[in-house]
């Protein structure tokens, strides 16, 4: 008996063994090729590794803080006991709350989403053509405009309850029942409307995906109708349904405004309030760690899942099954279902903003709004400009190096910034920018000059590094993609024309990635104009960009004052939409 458990341990020695000396042979030739490489790539690959060190600077901050960060008022406390405290007053309720939140999303959502693109990609009815493609144009509204719109329209004082009371003679909040819109429920609700497509584009992609063999086979064995659809379709599409699922839930855990607006104590709100309003930055540093380590087990699932769909589908390999036809009645429940979904998700909140903005239109054309949109555009131009030279940077290094260790590992990090809430990036930020400028002023005093003041943290430089760090997978992922689409044969071929790798790239390369280029660039133009949760924290004193213009409006219940500003938000975040519609639309026979 002795003998078999040594004999398991030495098997299992020997099995951690040759991990580690297959984890040592890889580094050693990623090491190797990059020492071989020409001093073009040597300056690539020195940029990644610095670029990867400032990603993860956030990270390697908010660890720091969360054992040994000082904190106004809990001074006494060490560490350990500072981090019981919230886990037996605060951090329970933070982290019920988001569970809670994050389940109720996920279910709406899953259930708009698939509905919807079964529907879509599985019968024939009047106005298809149509859906198709408005049910996904929720994406162009950020969440916490949803919030703020509807907040105001639901409201006690607003128009929808106001002409209640007039027609029904109600002159009490207790005459009638209405439900309560600013709870947790409601921000669910409000959540679903705002991220369910993410869910539609997976799941209709994945239903236009079948297998021809299988299709074919559910065909003959006569399954069809819902039955069809929970035996194959739905089991089909779960690695598809796991990656929107994976980005809902992440989005849901990282919202800051609506949870903000309908007083809903999350953990996102938990990191602000405990940081802000009680100076407890240990406290939040350690809340951001544990929301961080949700963030990455879902991230963790949503590659699994993209994995597991890598098996599961071919590419290129479409099946257009005839669409079923529907009768007159079912096809009038389609379209009300259908019809609903895009009414109050889109047509209602953008028919708001749309009439608050031509009432009042002359009056909120003004000097701060000009002023405020062009903080804004500055600050997500200059971002998206960084963040598309260093993607092709990336992009390139990869191509040069494709089973480079290093590269690999440069990819998975950078993946990582857009799991990151923009709360936990900023508290990442701030702190270490914050002990720079201090370094900096303190030598130019030690010089003899005076104090700088604060250069990185107290500027715009620290916003354009966060939406840098926050959505540079955009623009990287989109490049790649270009990149993969390009044979290695004209890089061959450029290579015994005499054209050298910065001649192939510029000369080669890059015009054939112009669409790849442009769709990078606009996409994170956009998200960086939308970002709200880091900006708050990050931007200077007295200076503002539209999303925090709209989020005072809105905090005050003013929010027709910045109608016009949520206007050019959702009307800017309709290009990156239809952009997404057109690379995911597969329905060629269709059609």
């Amino acid at each position: 008996m002795n003998m078999s458990k040594s004999k398991s341990k030495g098997k299992n020695l020997g099995a951690t063994e040759g991990v580690l000396f297959k984890f040592t042979q890889r580094f050693l030739q990623g090491f190797r090729s990059i020492l071989e490489a020409g001093w073009q790539q040597n300056i690539l690959y020195a940029g990644m590794l610095i670029f990867c060190i400032f990603l993860c600077l956030p990270i390697f901050a908010i660890i720091f803080l969360a054992f040994s960060a000082p904190s106004v008022g809990v001074s006494e406390l060490s560490q350990t006991e500072i981090f019981f405290h919230l886990l037996s007053s605060t951090l329970p309720n933070y982290l019920k709350n988001s569970l809670l939140l994050m389940l109720m999303v996920g279910i709406l959502a899953l259930v708009l989403g698939v509905s919807a693109a079964w529907l879509l990609t599985g019968y024939s009815f009047t106005a298809r053509k149509f859906f198709t493609w408005a049910l996904a144009l929720p994406l162009a509204i950020p969440t916490y405009i949803f919030a703020y719109l509807y907040g105001d329209f639901l409201d006690y004082s607003g128009p929808l309850q106001s002409f209640i009371r007039d027609l029904g003679g109600f002159t009490r909040p207790s005459d009638y029942f209405f439900p309560e819109l600013r709870s947790l429920p409601g921000a669910a609700l409000m959540l679903a409307l705002a991220l369910y497509p993410y869910i539609y584009l997976f799941a209709r992609k994945a239903f236009l995906e079948y297998s021809p063999s299988l299709a074919m086979a559910r065909e003959l064995m006569g399954i069809s109708g819902l039955k069809g659809f929970f035996k194959t379709s739905l089991g089909m599409a779960r690695p598809a349904l796991g990656i929107g699922l994976s980005l809902v839930l992440m989005e849901t855990i990282s919202d800051f405004g609506v949870v903000e607006y309908f007083a809903i104590n999350t953990l996102s709100l938990g990191m602000y309030n405990l940081w802000l309003n009680m100076g407890n930055l240990a406290g939040a540093a350690q809340t951001a760690l544990l929301t961080l380590f949700i963030v990455v087990s879902l991230s963790y699932l949503e590659r699994s899942s993209r994995m597991r769909q890598s098996h599961a589908q071919k590419e290129g390999s479409f099946y257009s099954p005839p669409l079923k036809k529907l009768s007159a009645v079912k096809q009038l429940l389609v379209l009300i279902y259908l019809g609903s979904i895009f009414f109050i998700a889109f047509l209602l909140p953008s028919g708001l903003i749309l009439y608050h903005s031509l009432k009042n239109f002359s009056s909120l054309i003004n000097e701060n709004f000009i002023a405020y949109t062009r903080n804004s555009m500055v600050l997500a131009l200059l971002a998206a400009s960084v963040a598309l030279l260093i993607s092709i940077s990336m992009a390139y290094a990869q191509r040069l190096n494709k089973k480079g260790f290093f590269t690999k590992i440069v990819n998975e990090i950078m993946s990582l910034g857009y799991a990151i809430p923009g709360t936990i990036l900023a508290i990442g930020i701030l702190v270490p920018f914050t002990t720079i400028d201090s370094f900096i002023s303190d030598i130019s005093e030690a010089m003899g000059g005076g104090r700088l003041g604060l250069l990185l943290s107290g500027s715009g430089f620290s916003l354009v590094f966060a939406y840098v760090l926050r959505f540079i997978i955009i623009p990287q992922g989109a490049i790649s993609s270009g990149l993969g689409r390009i044979h290695e044969n004209l890089d061959n071929s450029a290579a015994l024309m005499g054209f050298s790798k910065k001649q192939t790239l510029s000369k080669l390369h890059l015009p054939l990635l112009k669409k790849s280029l442009f769709t990078g660039f606009l996409i994170l133009f956009i998200e960086s104009l939308k970002e709200l949760s880091a900006t708050i924290i990050l931007r200077p004193f007295d200076f503002e960009t539209l999303s925090t213009y709209i989020y005072a409006y809105a905090s005050d219940e003013r929010i027709e004052e910045a109608s016009l500003a949520c206007l050019l938000l959702i009307g800017l975040g309709l290009l990156p939409t239809v952009i997404i519609m057109r690379s995911l639309n597969t329905e060629r026979t269709l059609y």
